[in-house]
């Protein structure tokens, strides 16, 4: 039986890579495709929309399938998809191409892309999960780690997403020196085959247990009247919100609202900290803080959460106050401040609600659990891509976008409180 550390190891591993390479290609799609290559303005929000609104209806239909033919077949061809995808998007920016058939491809790219999240939503979380479950344990703390999985196994290769984005800008840079830009995806092709190549190694490696016992119907049923599984449900809108809106459109809006080289060095700064340097440390601090002032898991990381709404309130305002895009030290410390902190809130949120969902929830259906977990996240998503897309030519304003979060952040502020005070006693002596 494999040793519980190897499987942390390589669900590292494989999830920093697979991440990073997700940037990597995220990076590419909104500056070559939102500024750079004269695409059509509502290209990023038409893909995306169409992308959000198939993940809403086939999370569950592939999530069951996943749980009962095998979770990383079906990852798996979530890889061809998204490759397919990334290959419509290349062809669709080929110089003088019509612009009828580059928005086409745009929404072919969509739909593949669109079939891809869903493919590896659940599945991949899942097969680690279980893999880990089935694990060994060799010095008694396999307990401890179940508890903290879906962050602790960030751990390994956490160094990977910051090679990752400088990796992407400097290409994109030098080959739009030469009206070459459009290249870079090929670079971000390449990267999605060496995903799927780790993947599918580790799945020789570690095994996929698939079940042909669902109890779907079961599990439905599980989520109605559990107030843990509602609270994971809160903790995974409250980040899908924030990664929607912000990771979303955040580093097109700088690049339309900033000119010259300022425009770059805001870019840059927003997602090395936002998807470089938050993954050095994120996935052992929230647990620091949690021992630190012995706190229970989930009040540790909502009391945090409480803090990270405060602040994003906090910079949406000092936005409007003291933003100036001429200035490079505000450009620079701003965005790079507003990355870390946003992309910590994402992280925390993200993961307390995937170990609050399988600690609810039978093994054998982890994938179809956690892909009803994303639903709400595509919602809304998809919602806001069409408003972009219909009225604001694919992208919100940097004002806008900061006046959208406010309004956001002071109510999930008011109802994350509400939910914390509430909650049990130990949450109100912790806080």
């Amino acid at each position: 039986m494999i040793d519980y550390k190897v499987v942390m190891n390589h669900w590292g591993r494989y999830m920093n890579f697979g991440v990073a390479t997700l940037q990597f290609n995220s990076i590419i799609f909104r500056v070559v495709v939102g500024f750079l290559v004269g695409a059509p303005l509502e290209a990023i929000a038409i893909s995306s929309s169409i992308e959000y609104w198939l993940n809403l209806i086939l999370e569950v239909p592939t999530g069951y399938l996943a749980d009962k033919y095998g979770r990383v077949p079906m990852a798996l061809l979530g890889h061809v998809f998204v490759i397919l995808g990334i290959l419509c998007c290349y062809i669709a920016i080929i110089p003088g191409i019509e612009i009828q058939t580059s928005y086409n491809l745009f929404i072919l790219s969509g739909i593949f892309i669109g079939f891809f999240k869903p493919l590896i939503s659940g599945s991949v979380d899942a097969f680690y999960q279980t893999a880990l479950e089935n694990s060994s344990d060799s010095d008694g703390k396999k307990s401890g780690v179940l508890k903290n999985s879906f962050m602790l196994s960030r751990q390994s290769g956490r160094k990977i997403g910051m090679i990752f984005i400088i990796a992407a800008f400097t290409l994109i840079y030098l080959l739009s020196l030469y009206d070459l830009a459009r290249h870079v995806y090929l670079a971000g092709i390449g990267l999605w085959i060496m995903t799927f190549s780790l993947l599918y190694s580790d799945y020789r490696k570690l095994g996929d247990k698939s079940s042909v016992e669902i109890k779907s119907l079961s599990v439905l049923k599980q989520f109605i009247g559990n107030t843990t599984i509602w609270r994971s449900i809160f903790y995974s809108i409250s980040y899908g919100l924030t990664s929607g809106i912000v990771l979303g459109f955040y580093l097109v809006s700088l690049g339309r609202g900033i000119q010259g080289q300022e425009k770059w060095l805001a870019m840059i700064s927003f997602m090395i900290f936002s998807q470089g340097v938050v993954w050095l440390f994120a996935s052992s601090f929230l647990d620091k803080v949690k021992s630190f002032f012995k706190l229970k898991f989930e009040h540790a990381e909502l009391g945090f959460g409480l803090f990270l709404y405060f602040i994003q309130i906090i910079c949406s305002v000092l936005f409007f106050l003291f933003w100036d895009e001429k200035n490079i030290i505000v450009i620079i410390g701003f965005t790079a401040i507003f990355g870390l902190v946003v992309r910590l809130a994402i992280f925390g949120f993200q993961g307390i609600s995937k170990n609050l969902l399988v600690s609810q929830i039978p093994k054998e259906n982890y994938s179809m659990s956690l892909s009803l977990l994303s639903m709400p996240i595509y919602a809304v998503t998809g919602v806001y891509s069409m408003y972009l897309w219909f009225f604001k030519e694919g992208a919100p304003s940097l004002s806008e976008l900061f006046s959208t979060l406010i309004i956001l952040n002071v109510t999930l502020f008011i109802i994350a409180s509400i939910l914390y005070f509430a909650s049990s006693k130990d949450s109100r002596e912790a806080f």
